[in-house]
């Protein structure tokens, strides 16, 4: 079953944070995709700020998890201040117990809104 998701890549702050937004439910089908988006974002050179916000998310399987993982990895590897934010209910529960969140924690609403 493929499930339906979105990912929004937006730059913020006049080019000092790049955010990507995921929207939607996250399973081994979207694996490719995510890791993608998350790379091309990662890899930007402008911006010194990484910000994954996960407030749409409802679902992310452990392949998605890991397309995750990889991303913010390769951003802190390339310089950036990493953060997840916005994560709710399963979701955050998953980061948690897998101890993603950790890594790259934050407070609620760190990725600002776009005007």
């Amino acid at each position: 079953m493929r499930l339906q998701y979105d990912i929004i890549r937006v730059m913020i702050d006049r080019g000092q944070e790049v955010c990507v937004r995921l929207f939607g439910d996250f399973d081994e089908s979207a694996r490719h995709d995510l890791r993608e988006a998350l790379s091309v974002a990662a890899n930007d050179n402008i911006a010194p700020r990484f910000v994954v916000d996960l407030q749409e998310t409802r679902f992310l399987g452990s392949e998605a998890i890991g397309a995750l993982l990889s991303g913010c990895l390769r951003a802190q590897e390339a310089g950036k201040w990493v953060q997840i934010v916005n994560a709710h209910g399963v979701v955050r529960t998953v980061l948690q117990v897998t101890g993603v969140l950790e890594l790259f924690d934050a407070p609620p609403g760190t990725c600002r809104e776009i005007a």
